[in-house]
């Protein structure tokens, strides 16, 4: 589905439901799947920025609910996208670290 093979509009279709399909997982089962598949897509991360932002931004919560604020800041700075939403995103889980 991430391969050279498939087409990109068929791939990124395929990712986006993949992504809401599995935030319905619960936690722990969720935190193992999205980063199999983080660490998948990351050879193509320029071409699916969307789908990587909806896995990351579910992870990222998960870790915040665990209190788990370097993690979650962590995976926030794997997000491609240089939108103000995600450095407030970065930010508030940076000052919540310290």
């Amino acid at each position: 589905m991430a391969s050279d093979d498939t087409p990109l509009v068929t791939s990124r279709q395929i990712l986006v439901d993949y992504a809401t399909q599995i935030s319905t997982l619960p936690a722990e089962t969720f935190k193992e799947v999205a980063n199999f598949a983080l660490d998948k897509l990351q050879p193509r991360i320029v071409a699916f920025e969307e789908q990587v932002s909806l896995i990351r931004e579910r992870l990222a919560t998960i870790y915040e609910k665990e209190e788990d604020s370097k993690k979650a800041a962590q995976v926030l700075i794997g997000i491609p996208l240089e939108g103000q939403r995600y450095e407030i995103m970065l930010l508030t889980c940076t000052m919540q670290h310290y």
